[in-house]
């Protein structure tokens, strides 16, 4: 999800590194792998299977739907 657990930063913005990307906002560095901020840092964002097809990357549309929730929305709602 394109969303950093601390403050909600997107994380399509952030830079690469390893095996990790950096949030642009407070700059935690979250596993690509599973999703979760490294130590001290703590928090996952959640992660969605892909299959690449012909060149096209391809998601899951009933996992997007349980998982891509706006959490700032939902707090807001609560």
């Amino acid at each position: 999800l394109d969303r950093c657990p601390h403050k909600g930063g997107p994380l399509s913005q952030g830079i690469v590194a390893g095996d990790g990307v950096a949030c642009p906002l407070h700059n935690w560095t979250i596993g690509l792998a599973d999703g979760c901020a490294r130590a001290p840092d703590a928090g996952c964002t959640p992660r969605f299977a892909v299959m690449v097809r012909g060149g096209a990357v391809m998601l899951d549309a009933q996992e997007l739907q349980h998982h891509a929730i706006d959490p700032v929305a939902t707090t807001a709602m609560a």
